[in-house]
């Protein structure tokens, strides 16, 4: 389960690093910090997070970080109701085949959406949790219609919690990523709250994106990792020009979309748009 999260992320552009727990309890200096199960469990004290690191979350959050928790029915976490505007009041039920629906947009996803579940055993590690709101906003319900992904503002951040422990049922899945393709687009969400888009990156989950910035502008790598070419749409600051690089010189970037074939790579570079002026 531990590289799930790393994988959507990794669809989803947010640059991410595993970072170790402060004893301390202060949290990693970020926009986006992301709990998933089992950090919120609590059977094994080496897969979570300290008791005292839910107290110092709020801080973290009204400072204007952004907190992603995903939850099991072995997960608890103190004064939950003030942390993320939900507690939970039971475990989920234990049945195959659901689903979560989306009834507010997130990231890509818009109402009427909904992400298939992989069946798991009614273990309390793999089994969700029954949540109530108090001030957090539903953005999608499951099969029962309780609330399975919330958001609640908490100063300048936001606090947002799944009541499934999707990175762990996905990890039992072989070949889960083609099997269950979409679930990166939760991610895509978490991205565009936090505002933690990498500088350069490209609407379409197989292609991975890398930068570096220097004082007049910047390169990108670009790599497809499908097995499909891509055509998409390449989001790069603003106020820039940019170029690919290829064998024979460099091509002008038009509207920028690149086209990557299978497994293919290419490196786009730009400049800011003060220093085309002055010729810098």
């Amino acid at each position: 389960g531990w590289l799930n999260p790393f994988v959507f992320a990794a669809r989803a552009t947010p640059a991410v690093q595993f970072v170790r727990e402060s004893p301390h309890d202060r949290p990693p200096e970020t926009r986006l910090l992301m709990l998933p199960a089992p950090l919120s469990a609590t059977t094994t004290a080496l897969c979570h997070v300290r008791t005292g690191f839910w107290g110092v979350l709020p801080d973290f959050v009204a400072r204007g970080g952004t907190a992603y928790i995903s939850l099991s029915a072995d997960s608890a976490i103190p004064d939950m109701d003030a942390v993320a505007g939900c507690r939970i009041i039971d475990r989920a039920a234990a049945t195959l085949h659901r689903t979560l629906r989306f009834i507010e947009p997130w990231g890509t996803l818009r109402p009427g959406d909904s992400l298939e579940l992989p069946d798991a055993t009614a273990t309390l590690g793999l089994r969700g949790a029954r949540l109530r709101v108090s001030d957090s906003r539903i953005i999608a319900v499951d099969d029962d219609g309780h609330p399975a992904l919330v958001v609640a503002q908490r100063g300048s951040g936001f606090v947002v919690t799944c009541s499934e422990p999707i990175e762990l049922l996905l990890a039992s899945v072989a070949d889960a990523h083609r099997r269950y393709p979409d679930w990166w687009r939760v991610y895509g969400g978490l991205a565009d709250l936090a505002e933690a888009r990498e500088e350069v990156w490209v609407e379409h989950p197989d292609v991975v994106s890398g930068g570096l910035r220097g004082p007049v502008g910047g390169l990108a790598t670009l790599t497809n990792h499908g097995l499909d070419d891509v055509d998409a749409f390449l989001h790069l600051p603003d106020g820039v020009s940019a170029v690919l690089a290829i064998a024979a010189g460099q091509q002008p970037l038009v509207d920028r979309r690149v086209h990557l074939r299978a497994t293919e790579g290419m490196i786009v570079m730009w400049t800011n748009s003060e220093h085309i002026e002055d010729g810098t």
